[in-house]
C-alpha cells in the first residue's frame, strides 16, 4: 500500500525508505561525533608540545565549537527520531486500513 493512496491521503515515500534514511543519517551522525571527539582530543593533546598565545587561542576556539557541535548533533538526532516515528505512523495507518478492508464483506466492494 505504501507509495499508493489511503483514501484521500497519498504516501509519496514508503515507510521502509524513511527507516533506511534514518539509519543512514544516524550512522553519519555517529561518524561526525567520533570525528569531532578526535579533533577535540588532538587539540587538548597539543598542550604537551604547543604552547603560547596561538596554542591557547586554537584550543579555546575548538572548545567554543563544542557547544555548537553538540546542539547540531542533538538536532540531527531529533530528525532521525522523527523519521522513524513518521515511518511507524505510516505503517500503523497502513495496517489499520488493511484490517478495515478485511472486515468488509466481499460483496460490498464492487
Amino acid at each position: 500500500m505504501a507509495g499508493g493512496s489511503l483514501g484521500d491521503v497519498v504516501l509519496k515515500v514508503e515507510p521502509q525508505a524513511l527507516y533506511d534514511k534514518s539509519h543512514e543519517v544516524g550512522r553519519s551522525l555517529e561518524i561526525m561525533r567520533q570525528s569531532f571527539a578526535e579533533m577535540e582530543a588532538a587539540a587538548q593533546g597539543s598542550q604537551s608540545y604547543w604552547q603560547g598565545e596561538a596554542a591557547q587561542a586554537h584550543r579555546a576556539a575548538c572548545q567554543a565549537c563544542q557547544k555548537e557541535a553538540e546542539e547540531i548533533f542533538r538536532r540531527i538526532q531529533e530528525h532521525v527520531d522523527e523519521l522513524q516515528e513518521m515511518a511507524g505512523v505510516y505503517e500503523g495507518a497502513e495496517r489499520a486500513v488493511e484490517d478495515l478492508m478485511e472486515t468488509l464483506p466481499a460483496d460490498v466492494i464492487v
